[in-house]
């Protein structure tokens, strides 16, 4: 009998592996064409990440990370490649290279923001869109850029949303304090009346 419980034990232990080893299996990164239009006059900036991204705008002109079209839509820029000093989270952004190639690589690291935005610029005039923005899927921290055409990469923008504070987790702990309150009061008066008695 101890033979039996000993394979059914194995079995159990090989499916649990097999089942966690098959969640260990990493999905192809996926590249992104934004605008993503089929005219051969118009430029492409291409993002490739893990999982894919969404091209949220494009535009010709410039992308300055100050009152700019992502910032009009809520975002805030948390950095720029251009510049070391811009942005709410300076230094938080780093992309190979900084502003210059028509390829690279980006990778950041921001705390408290979410709904991230990586915007990529070009130069401005010859080829169309100039710049593009891409929403970034929760998780995703580095990828690769391109870009179609002859102009060079200008700079990146990073843009975030703050994180929402959880504010209903700090109700409930002031409704907990005034019912702790109330209790304390009522065991006070409680004991007060039973000794006023005697």
């Amino acid at each position: 009998m101890a033979p039996a419980t000993h394979r059914t034990f194995a079995r159990i232990l090989l499916c649990l592996g097999l089942g966690a080893g098959s969640g260990l299996a990493m999905a192809a990164p996926v590249s992104v064409h934004c605008p993503g239009t089929v005219q051969t006059s118009d430029r492409e900036f291409i993002l490739t990440s893990d999982p894919g991204a969404a091209c949220l705008a494009y535009a010709a002109g410039n992308l300055s990370g100050n009152n700019d079209a992502i910032n009009q839509m809520g975002y805030i820029t948390l950095d720029k490649s251009d510049d070391l000093w811009s942005g709410a989270l300076p230094g938080s952004l780093v992309a190979t290279p900084p502003d210059s190639g028509l390829s690279g690589t980006f990778a950041f690291n921001v705390a408290g923001y979410t709904d991230l935005v990586i915007a990529f610029a070009s130069g401005n005039g010859q080829l169309d869109p100039d710049w593009a923005a891409f929403s970034l899927p929760v998780g995703v921290t580095s990828g690769t850029w391109s870009i179609t055409g002859a102009q060079d990469l200008s700079h990146v923008n990073l843009y975030g949303k703050p994180a929402p504070v959880p504010l209903p987790a700090a109700a409930w702990l002031l409704l907990s304090g005034l019912g702790m309150l109330g209790a304390v009061r009522r065991a006070v008066t409680g004991l007060g009346g039973a000794s006023s008695e005697l």
